[in-house]
């Protein structure tokens, strides 16, 4: 009996444990298989979905403001080639 003696106090402790565990888990008998199955799924992709939205804005915003401080360059360069122009046009008539 000695030799059992250890035994029966796992035996009680694996018991006491399959009950927590029992307990545990007896919400998921509540929850319908498909759900299961399906919500990770779900997330999954809507997380991926969010996140290539998200990187498509952030490279759509960067060629917006590379293409608009392109336009700013252009429409400064015009404005000083005009000014300049316009400005020579008194020295050559004094000339």
């Amino acid at each position: 009996m000695t030799k059992i003696a250890p035994y029966l106090g796992l035996l009680s402790m694996t018991k006491k444990t399959l009950r927590q565990l029992d307990r545990k888990t007896s919400f998921l008998e509540k929850i319908p298989l498909t759900y299961i199955l399906v919500i990770p799924f779900l997330l999954q992709l809507l997380i991926v979905v969010g996140l290539i939205g998200w990187l498509s804005f952030r490279n759509g915003q960067k060629a917006i403001n590379d293409l608009a401080s392109k336009l700013r360059e252009e429409v400064g360069a015009r404005i000083n080639e005009k000014v300049d122009r316009y400005l020579q046009t008194p020295h050559r008539i004094n000339q």
